[in-house]
């Protein structure tokens, strides 16, 4: 079973080659059962507000409209003492400079210390092996 298994992903990655949209379509076959047709999405019908469910799309979309606006739009009643709770709530400082573009220089800076971690990692790690060598 795994031998067939391996040699079907062989088979249905051979036709890719270098391209990215040939990858992905392969990638959609493999995840749709090995079909590469794509299927039909079925339509959710809503109902309209008396009960009956929506015959066109155009009826469809106000049914869905009026229902996510009711939805996403109830008010309700936070418990008792809620404002209170929420108002002591200290507000951090706010950074604006952080909505400012990097500089250069910054990166550069940021890139040299992320650089000179990573020696001093890879050195430590170098000199943990020669410790432990015979």
């Amino acid at each position: 079973m795994k031998a067939a298994k391996t040699r079907f992903l062989a088979g249905a990655q051979a036709p890719c080659g270098d391209g990215v949209g040939q990858f992905w379509g392969a990638a959609r076959a493999l995840n749709s059962g090995g079909d590469p047709r794509p299927r039909k999405v079925a339509v959710q019908n809503f109902t309209d507000v008396g009960g009956g469910v929506c015959d066109s799309p155009a009826a469809n979309a106000a049914a869905a409209e009026a229902q996510f606006t009711d939805v996403f739009n109830i008010i309700r009643e936070g418990p008792q003492g809620a404002a209170e709770a929420l108002g002591a709530v200290v507000q951090r400082r706010v950074r604006a400079e952080l909505d400012n573009p990097i500089e250069r220089a910054e990166l550069s800076a940021v890139l040299d210390r992320a650089k000179a971690l990573v020696k001093k990692t890879l050195d430590r790690f170098r000199a943990g092996f020669e410790l432990q060598r015979p």
